[in-house]
């Protein structure tokens, strides 16, 4: 149980957010978030944005008794969108059996959604599958953005940032239902989106195999950009 997966954005206000994974061990993964006014120093709970959530589902013929988990959110603040949907909130969505195991996870059966507000303090609007399968519905199906893209399985541990009128998105991609093993195959990529967020375009690897290894890790993971001084960074 605890806090995990944080991302924080500040507004033009000054008033910092935070969006975070409130984990209940065994089942419960949801997306909670906090507020500070002064700058950080302190945080006041303001209330759960994603509830995970039991449910039956039907796949590939067969039922299913399961909950839903919201992971890894990245809270965005666009300047450049309408004042409604200016601040965006990402999360992974994906669904996880009995026992409640990693090995018990069906991340290919997920998705990255996302949820847009006036304000942090909401109401946020309903949600919208981005990245997925098209059985979902989802908008964009990423694999078929890019020939180096189409084995993999599912994309997760989101970073987000606008930069220079630009939504730019961070994901690590697994090329494995489990997210492990194949790690030569494994890489955090880049995509980008001109017009808020409608849709998406793919620019390329930020790291991969090779750069993990240099520092003696199968993967780099958990990415998050960033600006400071007028500069983009990725941090890992």
């Amino acid at each position: 149980n605890g806090i995990f997966d944080l991302s924080i954005e500040y507004g033009p206000d000054g008033i910092g957010w935070m969006a975070y994974s409130r984990v209940s061990i065994p089942k419960h993964v949801s997306t909670h978030l906090a507020k500070s006014t002064d700058q950080g120093a302190s945080w006041h709970y303001v209330g759960v944005v994603n509830q995970s959530h039991a449910q039956t589902v039907h796949i590939g013929g067969k039922t299913f008794e399961g909950v839903w988990r919201y992971e890894t959110p990245s809270l965005v603040y666009d300047p450049w969108d309408v004042p409604e949907k200016r601040w965006k909130l990402y999360s992974e969505r994906y669904y996880v059996l009995p026992p409640f195991k990693k090995n018990n996870t069906l991340h290919g059966e997920g998705w990255i959604e996302y949820k847009t507000a006036r304000s942090p303090e909401g109401p946020w609007s309903g949600p919208v599958c981005l990245f997925g399968q098209k059985k979902h519905n989802c908008k964009i199906q990423p694999n078929s953005l890019h020939p180096s893209l189409s084995r993999n399985m599912y994309y997760n541990e989101i970073g987000t940032l606008a930069y220079n009128g630009v939504l730019y998105m961070s994901l690590d991609a697994s090329p494995t239902a489990s997210g492990l093993g194949e790690w030569e195959k494994r890489a955090v990529v880049l995509f980008s989106s001109l017009d808020h967020g409608n849709s998406w375009r793919y620019n390329g690897v930020l790291t991969d195999y090779r750069d993990a290894s240099s520092f003696g890790y199968f993967a780099l993971t958990g990415t998050s950009l960033v600006e400071h001084n007028s500069k983009p960074y990725l941090l890992v």
